[in-house]
């Protein structure tokens, strides 16, 4: 069977399209036109932002400024704090048993003979080299002042 396979500016001009079409409809569809206001001139709008001033800027809250937890699941309150704990709990269980099962692995492995470390030292290989003894054949230089 015989395979096209389409050039380079055949997929050019297919990605080009597919983009301008995307964003076109985007424009189109995408952009509401706004309501239409009320001709009441006391229309008050609301916002969460501090009336003082002085407050605006602070990202992070100072210590102590916040509120007491009022519900089990509020910051600080018990359930996220038992929640912390578990997670801590759960992570140390997860390394224990991988930890526990690596060790049995090994002792398997060593009982049946298949120790990587002690086949590789019965081979000889992956011995480092000890350091050879100072040899006196070795030039030393001297200290003559002349």
């Amino acid at each position: 069977m015989h395979r096209v396979i389409p050039s380079l500016r055949a997929v050019l001009a297919s990605s080009l399209m597919i983009g301008t079409l995307l964003v076109a409809s985007t424009f189109l569809v995408g952009v509401s036109p706004v309501g239409a206001q009320s001709g009441d001139d006391t229309v008050q709008t609301t916002s969460t932002l501090p009336t003082d001033r002085r407050q605006l800027g602070d990202m992070i809250p100072k210590p102590n400024t916040g509120m007491e937890p009022q519900s089990p699941g509020d910051p600080g309150g018990w359930l996220q704090v038992s929640l912390f704990f578990i997670i801590c709990a759960a992570i140390i269980v997860i390394a224990t048993a991988i930890w526990w099962t690596s060790r049995r692995a090994r002792q398997r492995r060593a009982e049946a003979g298949q120790d990587p470390v002690s086949l590789a030292r019965a081979r000889g290989e992956g011995l480092r080299p000890t350091a050879a003894p100072p040899t006196a054949s070795r030039p030393t230089a001297s200290r003559d002042a002349s």
